[in-house]
């Protein structure tokens, strides 16, 4: 494994300053979490593909942010991509049984998770309104929703938020519950509800591929890093890093989020455990 790395850590090293590190865990003094894969020269990736845009499987093929980058990280490893589906809530134990070298799952880096886990962060996500186009001039803070009729997934945490959203005057934000964000558009575009609040790049991508239907509003919150997830100590951490932070500087990470309608999510520094 660490063979095959090698010439990659000379190419990216001298592009390198990973920030964040405070108190993270030490990756250099570990040899835990490598799969059977790895050291093959296949870099094992598990990606959530039922999340558009971040992962979906479109005519037979893995596509979406996660799988582009997840390939472009294992060319700067020197590695071929191997890409598996895994839901969120197997993210964990499936890192921790060495079934995957990393995950991405668009997981939000938290403290409760970099306790088991380790997060190298490439991406912030956020929740945004998306409004019909002509109308998101309206919209610009979570207030000016009060007395709009608003489509969002049913359990999600925009749901509660915007149940909780304080508004003057006595009036509420009516909050629209749907079992999907293709409801929720659908809801949008035929004028059922005056705007719909979900992941920032998947209303990003519908304001991008139907801008004569969708346009973005300025209200954004909620926001928070997003990260490739490792077994806690992997032996590849400090590889994986430092090729994170190769495809930022390269400019292929802002061109992957360009693609599907999200620039500003991608980070231009590699950030380690952030939140230790």
């Amino acid at each position: 494994m660490r063979k095959a790395l090698l010439g990659v850590a000379t190419l990216v090293a001298l592009a390198l300053t990973v920030v964040g590190c405070g108190s993270g865990s030490d990756s250099t003094s570990s040899s835990a979490g490598s799969t059977e894969s790895a050291d093959n020269g296949t870099l094992t990736i598990g990606v959530n593909l039922a999340l558009k845009p971040w992962g979906f499987i479109e005519n037979g093929q893995n596509t979406g942010i996660n799988v582009e980058f997840g390939e472009v990280l294992a060319e700067h490893l020197g590695m071929e991509a191997e890409i598996k589906p895994v839901t969120i809530d197997g993210m964990i134990p499936g890192l921790e049984a060495n079934r995957y070298d990393i995950v991405l799952a668009t997981a939000t880096d938290n403290p409760e998770r970099e306790e088991q886990i380790d997060f190298v962060d490439y991406a912030e996500g956020a929740s945004r309104v998306l409004a019909a186009t002509g109308n998101a001039s309206k919209y610009t803070t979570l207030a000016d929703l009060c007395g709009a009729t608003v489509g969002v997934d049913r359990g999600s945490v925009n749901q509660i938020i915007l149940e909780e959203q304080k508004c003057p005057g006595g009036d509420s934000v009516s909050v629209q519950l749907f079992g999907d964000d293709n409801a929720s558009a659908l809801a949008l575009r035929s004028g059922q509800v005056d705007a719909m609040a979900s992941d920032s790049a998947l209303v990003g991508l519908l304001a991008k591929e139907q801008p004569d239907e969708f346009e973005l509003t300025e209200i954004v919150y909620e926001s928070g890093l997003i990260g490739a997830t490792l077994p806690k100590g992997s032996e590849i951490l400090d590889e994986v890093a430092k090729a994170t932070q190769a495809t930022m500087d390269s400019g292929e990470l802002e061109k992957i989020f360009s693609k599907w309608g999200s620039p500003e999510a991608a980070l231009t520094k590699a950030k380690f455990n952030p939140e230790s």
